[in-house]
């Protein structure tokens, strides 16, 4: 994909699988996020991500906006249904993995899981925005940013209302496994 190179050549380096977030903020792109995958450290919090990320359904993060912003910590997403939705891509909610669970999050871009308590694993992720080691040791680390700092500075620099909901939104307009399938790929795949 033109324009992409950066993106071609990390992943020439390693066999974990990628994914991608297209993001738009007020309605204007402003680009995409690209992630690594820890399956060694959380598989089934990938496959969950994977799942929402690359379904073509209602129960895609494609169309759903980032909920809860902030600042300076981290940006959420991942929630549908107007919140009700507690589920992940396994029906129930699933338990924390503990390689997962374990890794510090000492690091701005890390990809984790959103939950409610111990265990409550579904489909709400947040990316952390800069170091979160209040965060570690309760949320399941699954990824961490590889691509698209200046996109992650972009979306974490909006405000947050009173509620820590963003005050601009923030959307995913695209999402789904990186590199995606060519186009004329896709649409044999879904013949």
């Amino acid at each position: 994909l033109r324009g992409h190179e950066a993106a071609a050549r990390l992943l020439a380096h390693t066999a974990r699988p990628h994914a991608f977030l297209r993001l738009s903020l007020a309605g204007a792109s402003v680009g995409l996020l690209l992630f690594e995958l820890d399956t060694t450290a959380a598989p089934k919090a990938v496959a969950n991500f994977l799942g929402f990320a690359s379904d073509s359904g209602s129960m895609c993060y494609r169309g759903t906006m980032f909920h809860r912003l902030l600042p300076g910590q981290t940006l959420q997403g991942g929630q549908f249904k107007g919140g009700q939705f507690k589920g992940s891509i396994f029906g129930a909610p699933f338990a924390d993995e503990r390689p997962g669970l374990s890794t510090p999050q000492d690091w701005r871009g890390l990809l984790c899981m959103a939950n409610s308590g111990p265990n409550s694993n579904g489909s709400q992720f947040y990316v952390t925005l800069a170091p979160c080691e209040h965060l570690s040791g309760s949320h399941v680390v699954f990824g961490r940013l590889v691509l698209g700092d200046a996109v992650l500075d972009a979306v974490g620099g909006v405000p947050a209302d009173e509620a820590d909901r963003p005050t601009l939104p923030i959307a995913i307009s695209d999402c789904g496994r990186w590199p995606p399938p060519p186009p004329r790929a896709a649409a044999e795949s879904t013949a």
